[in-house]
C-alpha cells in the first residue's frame, strides 16, 4: 500500500472514524446519514478501484483486500435498506473496525496462481461479500429486536433521535430482518453454487471436506432454519432474531476466523499464512 492507495485508505478509515462518532453522538438526521454514507462508498470506492487497478484483478485475495470488500459492502447495503439509518451506530462501527483490521495485515501486491486467476472465483467472491453485507444488516436488525421489550410498530420519524438509533423500531427492524434475510440467504446459496462448481473444476470434486465448507454448512443451515420459521411457521420475531444472531456468530467466524487456523483450510490468501493441501 503506497502513494494514492495509501492516501485513499487513511481517509476513508478517518471518515469512518467520524461517521461512526457521529451516529453515536446522536447528531444523524435521515439526509445526514445519507450525505455520510454516501460519501463514505464514494471514497472506499475510489480506494477499491485504485487496489484493482494496481492490482490487475478485484480486491478479494487476503484480509488487507477483504476488509475494503467487506466495509463496502455493509456502507452499500445499509444505505439500500436501511434507508432511514436507525442501525448506523452498529454499521458505521463495524466497517470503521473491519477496514481498520486489515491495517494489521500484508498490503503488498502479490501475484496471483492459476487456480486464483478465474471469473468463477471473482463471482464466487463477489456473491461471498453480497450474502455478508445483507447479513451484517439482519445482524444489526435482530439486536434491534432482542433489546427491546416491546414488540410494537411505530410509524417512521424524520429524525435519528439516540433511542431509534439504539434499538430501532419494532416494525422497520421486522422489515429489516426479513428482507435481508432473504436477500443475504440468496447471495449465500449462489456463492456456494459458484464455489462448488469452480471447486469441481479445478480438484474434479464438488466437497472438499475444508472447514470452510463445514461452517458454510452450519451458517447456511442456522439461516434457512430463521427464514422457514419466520416464514412459513410463524416465529416470533424474537425467537427468529435469537437464531439469526447464532448465524452471523458463524458467519464472523467463517469470514474472519480460520486465517488463525490455517492448516484447517485452503481458503487462506494471505502470504504469510498460506497452506495449500496437497
Amino acid at each position: 500500500m503506497e502513494g494514492l492507495e495509501k492516501i485513499l485508505y487513511f481517509v476513508s478509515l478517518s471518515f469512518y472514524a467520524v461517521t461512526a462518532i457521529t451516529a453515536f453522538s446522536g447528531f444523524f438526521t435521515v439526509r445526514r446519514y445519507r450525505a455520510f454514507y454516501a460519501l463514505a462508498i464514494v471514497l472506499l470506492g475510489a480506494l477499491i478501484g485504485v487496489r484493482w487497478y494496481h492490482a490487475a484483478h478485484p480486491p478479494i485475495f487476503g484480509t488487507y483486500e477483504e476488509s475494503l470488500s467487506a466495509s463496502f459492502a455493509v456502507t452499500l447495503f445499509s444505505l439500500f435498506l436501511d434507508r432511514e439509518g436507525r442501525f448506523a451506530r452498529f454499521t458505521a462501527a463495524l466497517s470503521f473496525i473491519t477496514l481498520g483490521y486489515g491495517s494489521f495485515f500484508d498490503s503488498s501486491l502479490k501475484p496471483l496462481v492459476i487456480s486464483e486467476q478465474s471469473l468463477w472465483v471473482e463471482f464466487h467472491a463477489l456473491f461471498a461479500w453480497i450474502a455478508y453485507g445483507f447479513h451484517a444488516i439482519v445482524f444489526a436488525a435482530a439486536i434491534g429486536i432482542l433489546i427491546k421489550k416491546e414488540e410494537t410498530v411505530d410509524a417512521p420519524s424524520v429524525s435519528l433521535s439516540s433511542t431509534s438509533l439504539r434499538t430501532g423500531r419494532a416494525g422497520l427492524s421486522d422489515w429489516l430482518m426479513r428482507k435481508g434475510l432473504v436477500y443475504g440467504f440468496i447471495g449465500q446459496t449462489v456463492f456456494f453454487v459458484i464455489g462448488s462448481y469452480y471447486s469441481a473444476r479445478l480438484h474434479g470434486r464438488w466437497w472438499m471436506w475444508d472447514a470452510v465448507e463445514y461452517l458454510f454448512v452450519v451458517s447456511w443451515l442456522i439461516y434457512a432454519v430463521a427464514m422457514h420459521g419466520r416464514i412459513l411457521s410463524g416465529w416470533s420475531n424474537k425467537r427468529t432474531a435469537a437464531w439469526i444472531a447464532a448465524g452471523f456468530a458463524a458467519l464472523m467466524l467463517l469470514y474472519w476466523g480460520l486465517i488463525y487456523f490455517p492448516h484447517s483450510t485452503y481458503h487462506i490468501f494471505d502470504i504469510e499464512f498460506k497452506t495449500h493441501f496437497p
